[in-house]
C-alpha cells in the first residue's frame, strides 16, 4: 500500500512539474514563470496579453526618433495601431526609402533577444504588426524601437561582345568597390584585336520603361548612390534583371570610295564620297544617308560595279591612305501581295525592278506575276503598288 501511495505522490509531483498551460495559468509571461510552471512546456497561449497603452521611441537609421503613444487595439480611439493602405503601422511611423538598403522592420531588445514587432513582407512590399510580441509589452511601457535594414544585392554581367559565352556575374551592394578583377580581365581579353583599341566601358541595361540605356562604366571606384538611383533603381527586371558591362573598342581607320550609282526621279546622280571608316564597320547607314528614296533597297557594297565580288567584312590596312572604291548594289521595288495559290491567304512582298521577288515560292517552277491565276506574266511597269497579284509556274 505505501508503495502504491508513493508512486501517486510521484505521478502527481510529475504532473505539476511538466504539466499542461494550466498550471502558467498565474504567469504573465513564460519567462515570468517559477515553481511549477515549467519553461519548456510552457505554451504561448499561457502569455497574458497586455492591450493598454505603451510609448515607443523609434530610432531611425539617420539618427531622428518618432515617439508614438496609445493603446494597442485597432478600434480604439487613442489607439497607437494605424493602417495606411495595405500598410500596418505604428502612429506617423513611415519607414521611408533609403538608397542602396530594403527595410527589415522594427525591433526592440529584452534580456538580450531581439523581437520583431514591425515585420516587412518583401513578397507583398508591405508592413506588418507582430501582434503576439506587441502584446507582450506591459501595459505602461516605454519601449524604445530600432529600424532593421538589409542591403541590397545588384547584379552586373561582364560581358564579351564577340562570344555570348563568355561573361562572368558579380554582385555588389552600396559601397562595394568596383575592380577590375583577373575573371573580369579574362572575359574581356576574348576580344582583344591588333587593329582595335580599347577607350572605356558601357554598361547598358533594359529600362523599366522598356528602352534601352547605355552610359559610361568605370573600375576603381565604388556602386554610389547616384549611380543606384539613375541605373539600378531604373531597371526592368526580367530573368536576367541585371546591367551588364562591355569594352568600348575603337577601331583602326581606312579609307573608302562609296560609288553609290543612284540617280533619283529627277535626273540627279549622287556623287561618289571618300571617307574615313573603321576597318571592320558596317557601312549600310552610308548609303541610306544619302539615298533617302522610300522604295530603293540595298543590297551591299561590292568591289566592282557588275556586282560579282562583294566587299570584304574587314578592310586591309592597305587602304588606311589609299581608298578602297567600293559600289552599291540596291535595287527598286514595289510593295504588294501575293498568292501564292497554295491555299494560304495572300503574304506581303517586294517585287524588283528585275521582276525577282522578296520571298521563296517554295517552288523552283515559279515563272512571275500575273494579275490572274493564268500564266501570264506580267512586266514591272505593269505593277501596281499595294495591289494583290498571283505567283505564276512553269508547266
Amino acid at each position: 500500500m505505501r508503495k502504491v501511495i508513493t508512486w501517486i505522490i510521484v505521478i502527481l509531483v510529475v504532473m505539476w512539474l511538466f504539466g499542461g498551460c494550466d498550471s502558467c495559468g498565474s504567469c504573465n509571461d513564460c519567462s515570468d514563470c517559477s515553481g511549477g510552471c515549467n519553461l519548456v512546456r510552457c505554451d504561448e497561449s499561457c502569455k497574458k496579453e497586455y492591450k493598454g497603452k505603451v510609448k515607443f521611441i523609434i530610432h531611425k537609421w539617420d539618427g531622428s526618433e518618432i515617439t508614438v503613444e496609445g493603446k494597442r487595439e485597432s478600434d480604439k480611439k487613442d489607439t497607437i495601431i494605424n493602417f495606411v493602405g495595405d500598410n500596418q503601422t505604428f502612429g506617423n511611423y513611415t519607414p521611408y526609402k533609403r538608397v542602396g538598403y530594403t527595410f527589415g522592420g522594427l525591433y526592440y531588445t529584452k534580456n538580450g533577444q531581439s523581437k520583431t514587432v514591425l515585420d516587412y513582407d518583401s513578397y507583398y512590399d508591405i508592413t506588418e504588426i507582430n501582434f503576439q510580441r506587441l502584446w507582450e509589452i506591459k501595459d505602461g511601457e516605454t519601449v524604445d524601437l530600432y529600424e532593421t535594414w538589409h542591403k541590397r544585392v545588384y547584379e552586373v554581367n561582364y560581358v564579351s561582345s564577340t562570344n555570348s559565352n563568355y561573361f562572368t556575374t558579380y554582385s555588389y551592394n552600396i559601397d562595394s568597390n568596383i575592380e577590375l578583377s583577373q575573371n573580369i580581365q579574362y572575359i574581356f581579353s576574348t576580344e582583344a584585336h591588333d587593329r582595335k583599341t580599347l577607350v572605356g566601358y558601357t554598361a547598358f541595361y533594359t529600362s523599366k520603361e522598356n528602352e534601352l540605356v547605355e552610359f559610361e562604366w568605370t573600375f576603381g571606384g565604388k556602386i554610389n548612390e547616384a549611380l543606384i538611383v539613375n541605373h539600378f533603381e531604373n531597371t526592368l527586371y526580367t530573368n536576367d534583371g541585371v546591367i551588364s558591362v562591355k569594352q568600348n573598342w575603337v577601331s583602326d581607320k581606312v579609307k573608302v570610295e562609296l560609288n553609290f550609282l543612284y540617280v533619283d526621279g529627277n535626273d540627279n546622280q549622287i556623287l561618289p564620297k571618300t571617307i574615313t571608316v573603321g576597318y571592320d564597320e558596317d557601312l549600310t547607314k552610308y548609303f541610306t544617308e544619302e539615298v533617302t528614296a522610300q522604295n530603293v533597297e540595298f543590297m551591299g557594297w561590292y568591289l566592282d560595279s557588275t556586282f560579282n565580288t562583294p566587299a570584304p567584312k574587314e578592310i586591309s590596312k592597305d587602304y588606311e591612305t589609299t581608298p578602297l572604291q567600293l559600289f552599291a548594289k540596291h535595287k527598286e521595288f514595289k510593295s504588294i501581295k501575293i498568292d501564292l495559290q497554295n491555299g494560304n491567304p495572300p503574304v506581303d512582298a517586294r517585287v524588283y525592278s528585275d521582276n525577282t521577288i522578296s520571298i521563296d515560292t517554295g517552288s523552283n517552277y515559279f515563272y512571275g506575276l500575273s494579275d490572274t491565276t493564268s500564266m501570264k506574266k506580267l512586266p514591272y511597269a505593269a505593277i501596281v503598288e499595294g495591289e494583290t497579284y498571283y505567283a505564276t509556274y512553269y508547266a
